[in-house]
């Protein structure tokens, strides 16, 4: 719904079903995840969504206090809310002006929506921002870690096959934990 190659979409959820699909799916459509940690308090959550420039939005929906105020003040041109099943009215209340789409928390999207688009790779420059990862703001503010697409080639080729000895025939999923 409307994210296209380069957009950035910050992504604010738990390690589950839904964080796997939802990354790949922002990756497949050329777009940037910028990762962070969903349990920031207002302040960490609001710099990072400024620092990040995301014009869209995946949160948890049980964190919809947390992110109405910050979505009052910016609000982004799409959110989506990761729930387990249809989203009540409070938690639309507490959103705030942004109607948003759901995505259940296995992963799946919204059955009203219909079925899930199928979406074309695409290939990306080894220099293109790929992922943005937020730091644990250890030193204060959490700091935007960029992750370009042939990093992910360097370290395939470096650990999962030099180190690891993985076959092109191995198949794995590897999130990284926030």
């Amino acid at each position: 719904r409307g994210v296209r190659h380069g957009d950035r979409v910050l992504v604010a959820l738990p390690n589950t079903p839904a964080t796997i699909v939802v990354g790949l799916a922002i990756q497949a459509l050329g777009a940037i995840p910028a990762e962070v940690n969903r349990s920031w308090g207002d302040t960490m959550l609001r710099g990072s969504l400024q620092r990040s420039r995301a014009r869209h939005l995946i949160v948890w929906g049980r964190d919809a206090r947390t992110w109405g105020p910050i979505l009052e003040a910016e609000p982004p041109e799409s959110l989506w809310v990761v729930h387990n099943g249809p989203v009540p009215e409070a938690m639309r209340h507490a959103l705030g002006p942004v109607s948003p789409s759901l995505i259940l928390e296995d992963g799946g999207v919204d059955p009203a929506t219909g079925p899930s688009p199928s979406i074309e790779p695409l290939d990306l420059a080894p220099d293109e921002v790929s992922l943005i990862l937020f730091t644990s703001g250890s030193t204060g503010l959490p700091k935007a870690v960029v992750h370009r697409a042939g990093d992910f080639i360097f370290n395939t080729e470096v650990f999962a096959k030099g180190t690891v000895g993985m076959l092109a025939s191995d198949v794995t999923v590897s999130v990284p934990k926030l």
